[in-house]
């Protein structure tokens, strides 16, 4: 018992410090303190209540007492140490799965993988010289070793701009974007990691990089969508440097949609819908007619107007671009 004891005082001392630290730290705004000194509150309770039990069952020599101030003072640290080893595991975890990824049957393509995840430019130069390997093989997770670079490009934590060239090695070498690179398409749920689906919708300065370079590999730039009937271009994450590359390599931009909810509607009308304003512009800029009708008989004025009737500003802006390139027309 006096074990626990020494272990209770020890516990409540150093939650006295961080209780302290956090009634008194001066950084960060308001917020930050208000959240700091409510927290020490929520804190400050449960350990009166700690330090009266363990008062108490010392000086009535009850164990009752101690036991349950005991739990209370070291709750925390055993919060602590169960979220300290969740993380353990998730990073343990993580670390298997990056392992598993980029292992293939062929050595040559394993040692490829193991240099393109280092970064080192040089062994992937090294590596791709000689007669080309089977760009079709898999590894353990069914990507191809340009599925593996690309995966590694959009890598949210660990991506790197290396990552991004070794891509750009892999193509000029002769690896192909097919759009089952990331996963076979068997049919399943779980084969919809199309290539450039996953590429175009990563909103990255390295996923507008890597899309270009799969772009100029031969990737269809009229690619459609994974959801739905229509081009990419008519997702909702498409933005201005995306149109621009997906235009540099020849995309349609007189594409109409697919869908039944908008069949026929163009891609200037679908920015309309979205509000994608930049995008409405720059497809007028670009040569994309406003004169379009969708098959429920929706006009880029009619939709404009309904925009500019719910009160959004920059619907004007887009009318007066649109009256302005009919006029440049006749």
């Amino acid at each position: 018992m006096k074990a626990l004891l020494i272990l209770a005082w020890t516990c409540f001392a150093l939650e006295c410090v961080v209780l302290v630290m956090m009634l008194t730290h001066r950084g960060g705004d308001a917020a930050s303190k208000g959240l700091g000194t409510f927290f020490a509150l929520m804190m400050g309770v449960p350990m009166v209540i700690a330090a009266g039990l363990l008062v108490w069952g010392q000086q009535s020599g009850r164990k009752g007492p101690m036991v349950a101030g005991a739990a209370l003072t070291t709750l925390p640290l055993t919060i602590g140490l169960v979220l300290g080893a969740k993380g353990l595991v998730r990073k343990a975890a993580r670390s298997i799965s990056l392992s598993k990824q980029g292992r293939f049957a062929d050595g040559r393509l394993t040692d490829l993988a193991r240099a393109i995840d280092r970064g080192d430019l040089d062994r992937v130069k090294a590596l791709l010289q000689g007669p080309p390997p089977d760009w079709k093989a898999r590894d353990a997770f069914d990507r191809t070793i340009l599925g593996h670079a690309v995966t590694r490009a959009l890598d949210f934590m660990d991506g790197k701009d290396a990552h991004v060239e070794a891509v750009r090695l892999l193509a000029k070498a002769g690896a192909s974007p097919a759009e089952d690179a990331l996963r076979p398409n068997d049919g399943s749920y779980a084969s919809w990691y199309s290539l450039l689906n996953t590429v175009a919708g990563d909103g990255s300065p390295r996923g507008l990089a890597v899309l270009d370079i799969l772009l100029e590999a031969g990737a269809d730039p009229d690619t459609r969508s994974q959801y739905d009937d229509h081009s990419l271009l008519f997702e909702t994450w498409m933005t201005v440097p995306k149109l621009e590359v997906f235009a540099k390599h020849g995309a349609d931009l007189r594409a109409l949609d697919g869908r039944s909810d908008r069949k026929g509607y163009s891609l200037l009308m679908n920015a309309v819908v979205y509000q994608q304003w930049d995008n409405a512009a720059w497809l007028l800029a670009h040569g994309v007619s406003p004169d379009v009708k969708g098959a429920d008989g929706a006009t880029v004025d009619s939709l404009l107007k309904e925009a500019r009737e719910a009160g959004v500003e920059e619907a004007k802006a887009v009318a007066e671009a649109v009256a302005k390139a009919r006029a440049a027309a006749r």
